[in-house]
């Protein structure tokens, strides 16, 4: 059985409904997702069959996203509303579909602000680790300037799972990165 999405996402006018993994039903306006999304746009118009649609509701799309991320995606392409993020490990899970519907460039500099102002100090490494995997250079950057707080030449990185999937040309970079800021100072 499936669940609503809370406001504004329950619209009964809405002219799709995206179903998340944990069967939660999101009522949305097609362009605005396809104004913020051409993956979106894709979906919503290249591969309308693959769409349910029953007689008395708007075509239901299944996602792989959870209702958690989801709701913080479609808060942030959405006009009018806020969105907050409960953790790192949503965080994370938002820039992964941020990067998945390739979010245009506007609204990707917002979600990028928002995380980092929220968690690099912390997770500076796992956000560099995701941010050369997406190619995000403004981002890892950031997170290499806020990692020059731990001595990554002397001392252990603090270890993320996110390193597992960052090759070593990007850790290269970060040791390069921190001996030349050494040489400089």
């Amino acid at each position: 059985s499936t669940a609503a999405a809370k406001a504004p996402f329950d619209r009964v006018d809405a002219d799709v409904i995206l179903l998340s993994s944990d069967n939660v039903e999101f009522w949305v306006f097609k362009v605005i997702l396809s104004l913020a999304s051409p993956v979106f746009e894709g979906m919503f118009w290249a591969n309308g069959s693959k769409m349910s649609r029953s007689d008395t509701s708007a075509p239901t799309l299944q996602v792989s996203e959870s209702s958690t991320t989801l709701e913080t995606l479609l808060r942030l392409i959405y006009p009018t509303t806020t969105l907050t993020l409960q953790s790192y490990d949503d965080a994370k899970a938002f820039l992964e579909a941020v990067a998945k519907y390739k979010i245009s460039d506007v609204v990707l500099r917002r979600a990028k602000h928002m995380v980092s102002t929220k968690y690099m100090e912390k997770q500076f490494m796992s956000i560099y680790a995701l941010s050369c995997r997406y190619g995000w250079k403004d981002l890892a950057l950031a997170a290499a300037k806020e990692s020059l707080r731990v001595d990554v030449l002397q001392s252990t990185v603090p270890y993320t799972g996110e390193m597992e999937e960052m090759t070593a040309a990007c850790y290269h970079r970060l040791l390069l990165y921190h001996r030349a800021c050494g040489t400089a100072a």
